[in-house]
């Protein structure tokens, strides 16, 4: 955390990044890079192995990209949440009306980051921004990508 770029437009959700960091909480917490996702995202590709060894078990995996919450009613008042399924730790859009290419699993980032796998192409991508809520500069995440989808 000592490294990372400073988030543009925190303060229009009233966190106190520091604070928040001391916590260790979960929840928008995971700093990284790029070519770091990048390579985790190789990982997922290559069913968990990453060079001679095991990241993660083919059986977590599994589960990992296995829809959890079928059938279960979203408790958010927003739309984005009853469009997913969420596996164990990714989201899978089968139902998204903003994302078209719907076998992949990845995650949103809470600044405007995106992360997502394409198991099917054998590829990932890593968007990554400090700006705090692209939308309200005109910039639509979703067609960003959808055009990366469009590019395959």
């Amino acid at each position: 955390p000592g490294a990372y770029v400073p988030m543009v437009g925190v303060e229009k959700v009233a966190l106190d990044l520091d604070r928040f960091l001391k916590l260790k909480h979960p929840a928008a917490g995971l700093f990284s890079s790029a070519p770091d996702l990048l390579k985790l995202g190789q990982c997922m590709l290559n069913a968990g192995a990453h060079g001679n060894g095991r990241i993660i078990h083919r059986h977590t995996l599994a589960e990992m990209t296995r829809p959890q919450t079928t059938g279960i009613p979203s408790i958010l008042p927003d739309d984005w949440t009853a469009e997913q399924e969420f596996g164990l730790t990714w989201i899978i859009p089968s139902r998204s009306r903003s994302i078209i290419y719907k076998a992949i699993y990845g995650h949103n980032g809470w600044g405007g980051c995106k992360f997502w796998i394409y198991p099917q192409d054998g590829v990932c991508f890593a968007l990554m921004t400090n700006l705090m809520d692209p939308g309200l500069h005109g910039v639509d995440l979703d067609i960003v990508h959808n055009v990366f989808s469009a590019c395959l």
